[in-house]
């Protein structure tokens, strides 16, 4: 981006520099003296002195070479590399940091891992015991459905709302039982009342 600045200033210079060669050689061709007047030498014109068209146009082009600046379009070439590598560095740091990311949840994933494989080897341990007891069904799932439940929990959104349900399930199991336990305290203390009243 930096040599495309220097070369678009490099470009209008040497523009500038050849219309200039150009329209003093071309000068020189004219047999031409300065007048002197009061207010000091007039500029030249070889339209005033009768040269052919091709001496006007050089000398017009040479004039409006030098009212033409590049300045500005330099300036905002500059701005615009100065946001390019703000930008650019910007990029550099989130790259950076989505890496640092990756890497963190990598190492977060083995851990996961390693955690997951501890549970099922309990889990099968446990079910394992629980299978000796008579009348006693395994209460833990088996390694293999842990493994189906992470098949089947592919998204967020999924998981989150399994356990939702889940939950809500469990809140009515548990509302259920305490009603329950409720009643049945109520019915007791009626009848032991009731027997006290007897």
């Amino acid at each position: 981006m930096i040599k495309w600045i220097v070369n678009f200033s490099s470009w209008v210079n040497a523009q500038r520099s050849f219309v200039k060669a150009l329209n003093g050689w071309l000068a020189l061709c004219l047999n031409y003296k300065a007048e002197e007047i009061v207010d000091g030498v007039p500029p030249y014109s070889p339209g005033r002195v009768g040269a052919p068209l091709v001496f006007v146009i050089c000398n017009s082009w040479s004039q409006a070479m030098d009212r033409i600046s590049e300045k500005e379009v330099v300036t905002s070439m500059q701005a615009l590399v100065s946001t390019i590598q703000k930008l650019s560095e910007q990029q550099n740091v989130e790259q950076a940091e989505q890496i640092l990311a990756a890497r963190e949840r990598e190492r977060w994933n083995k851990i996961l891992e390693r955690k997951t494989l501890e549970i099922n080897k309990e889990a099968d341990a446990l079910n394992k015991k629980l299978a000796l007891v008579p009348g006693r069904q395994s209460l833990l799932p088996s390694a293999r459905t842990y493994q189906e439940h992470l098949l089947e929990a592919s998204s967020l959104q999924t998981s989150l709302g399994r356990v939702v349900q889940a939950l809500e399930s469990f809140a009515s199991n548990c509302l259920r039982a305490f009603e329950e336990t409720l009643r049945h305290s109520e019915e007791q203390r009626s009848s032991r009342e009731n027997a006290k009243v007897s």
